[in-house]
């Protein structure tokens, strides 16, 4: 039986007008989609899900006999998922149900007790109703070692990468009304990186800080060693700041330069103090070390007659210089921090 089509008729061809009748009528009002061309059949059909969580099954009544293109299906989820989840209608088969961007679900993007509205694609089952947004994520890695990626991204995920590489150690200072050189901070560096895969380790180091020269000579300062994280085969990095230079003559010194990074990323700067001066054998102060502002401060500059520097503050800042006789300060060790949805 195919679909009624209407007619007004035509008395003078004589072709009758189409007669409704109340069977006819009352098809009509249970409309439902059974992948049938025939009166009664319209595009929504629901049922209760039985299934379990990421395995959702409904049985609408009478049984759907095939999947069609663009057909609409609503179900009451009986729990919500953890990931990946897939729905069988009248056991023709589980198909995905995927994001609109042809991703997985999420974890969360279908609750227990909720009106879950889907359409067939073809191949899949897209989701119409609303889904979990996710929430911002954020880890901060001060150690070596590993970031372990959660078992619910997809290679979509993007990630936001900021590496902070170690601070440099302070020059010393050995002479009278000297003023040595203070540590220049690490590279700064945020990348954006997607393609990770879930429930994966991926190395990280983090950089050194560099240690101030030895009072008593004009040590030069340590460079800040490297933060880097190692993705799918390359090596996004920030290299340490430099050591700044000791000094044994009365010299005045301002600050190291900072670190460098690997290309492709939006970098950020090293802050600097104002040049530290001795204004006599009994009264200076020094540079305060390079800072990373919001990473924090640079280690404060020796002063009075004789000082040693103070280390670094913040993450990545470089050790503040020394004033008269005195030792450098030592520079912050870096950081690594990844924020990402989910």
């Amino acid at each position: 039986m195919g679909k009624t089509i209407f007619t007004d008729g035509d008395p003078f061809a004589g072709i009758a007008p189409t007669t409704v009748d109340a069977s006819f009528l009352n098809m009509i009002f249970s409309h439902r989609h059974d992948g049938l061309a025939q009166d009664g059949s319209a595009p929504v059909d629901y049922a209760a899900d039985t299934g379990a969580a990421n395995a959702y099954a409904i049985a609408p009544s009478p049984a759907l006999t095939q999947y069609i293109t663009g057909m609409l299906i609503v179900f009451s989820a009986a729990n919500t998922n953890t990931g990946a989840s897939t729905v069988n209608i009248n056991a023709l088969g589980a198909k995905p149900i995927k994001r609109r961007t042809g991703d997985d679900l999420l974890a969360g993007d279908i609750e227990a007790g909720q009106l879950v509205v889907v359409a067939y694609d073809g191949v899949n089952f897209q989701i119409l109703s609303p889904v979990n947004k996710g929430q911002l994520k954020y880890i901060s890695l001060t150690a070596s070692g590993n970031f372990t990626t959660p078992a619910n991204i997809s290679a979509a995920t993007m990630f936001k990468i900021t590496l902070i590489g170690g601070g440099g150690g302070a020059g010393a200072a050995s002479a009278v009304s000297s003023v040595s050189q203070a540590g220049g901070a690490g590279g700064g560096v945020t990348f954006y990186v997607s393609g990770l895969s879930p429930n994966t380790a991926y190395a990280v180091v983090i950089g050194a800080g560099g240690a101030g020269g030895a009072q008593s000579a004009p040590n030069n300062g340590g460079g800040g060693g490297t933060t880097q994280i190692t993705i799918n085969g390359t090596v996004y990095s920030a290299t340490g700041g430099f050591g700044g230079a000791g000094t044994a003559s009365a010299a005045i010194n301002g600050t190291a330069p900072q670190g460098g990074t690997s290309p492709g990323g939006i970098q950020i700067f090293q802050t600097t103090s104002v040049v530290g001066v001795a204004l006599s054998g009994s009264l200076g102060f020094a540079s305060c070390g390079a800072s990373l502002p919001p990473y924090g401060g640079g280690g404060g500059g020796g002063y009075s007659g004789n000082g040693s520097g103070g280390t670094g503050i913040g993450y990545g800042s470089g050790g503040g210089g020394a004033v008269g006789v005195g030792g450098g300060g030592n520079g912050a060790p870096g950081i690594v921090i990844i924020e990402w949805v989910g």
